[in-house]
């Protein structure tokens, strides 16, 4: 199965893939974010969670605007997120 990741877009077959635009939650007029995923390291914490966020890296078709999203460094989402499930099976 091809992706917007690989060059191709899967729904129209287009290759013409926009690879530098950016995720943003927009706060207001002026201020914006980076879209993210996050994983909180202390959970059960009322305050000072630990917050642990891996940005949202989109691809968009410039065929017919299909958009897919993949987290920046996944191997360090799948660490983080492995030793998190250790520490609160114990």
């Amino acid at each position: 199965m091809s992706s917007l990741k690989d060059g191709e877009c899967p729904k129209c077959g287009s290759s013409k893939i926009i690879d530098n635009a950016q995720l943003a939650d927009k706060h207001d007029n002026i201020h914006a974010s980076d879209t993210a995923v996050r994983l909180v390291t202390r959970p059960n914490a009322i305050f000072f969670k630990d917050p642990i966020e891996f940005r949202l890296q989109p691809y968009i078709c410039g065929g017919c605007g299909y958009l897919e999203s993949y987290v920046e460094k996944p191997d360090r989402l799948a660490a983080h997120s492995r030793k998190l499930k250790e520490a609160t099976d114990q």
